[in-house]
């Protein structure tokens, strides 16, 4: 295996897709696509090694789960943002500076990239 992620998406179709492409490369895959009070308890209970946010759609909802990660003990927990429009990335960039950016046909090489060299 090359570690765990976790995934928040608001599009049930595409986060189950991007966890069934995650986990063929050999990434162990956790989803949440409704509930980010959920997502952060999951995210503590069994921290990742990355968690990947979508912000293709509601990325206010995205934004505020990373910054409630930078705000809690994962501080140091690396965050992919994915998909995110060039508008969101500023915001995203100011509010959460150590973010990794992706779009969604970059996402396997950026997480391969990034677990080799220990996430930074």
């Amino acid at each position: 295996m090359r570690g765990k992620l976790f995934i928040f998406h608001w599009n049930p179709p595409e986060a189950d897709l991007l966890a069934r492409d995650l986990r063929a490369a050999n990434w162990r895959v956790d989803v949440e696509c409704e509930d980010t009070m959920r997502a952060r308890r999951r995210i503590k209970e069994r921290p990742p090694d990355a968690v990947v946010i979508s912000l293709a759609r509601s990325p206010v909802y995205g934004l505020e789960i990373a910054c409630a990660l930078r705000a809690s003990k994962m501080v140091n927990l690396p965050i992919v943002f994915l998909d995110a429009k060039d508008e969101t990335i500023q915001t995203a960039k100011t509010r959460v500076p150590a973010a990794i950016f992706a779009t969604s046909g970059e996402l396997a090489e950026i997480l391969d990239a990034h677990s080799k060299a220990g996430w930074g």
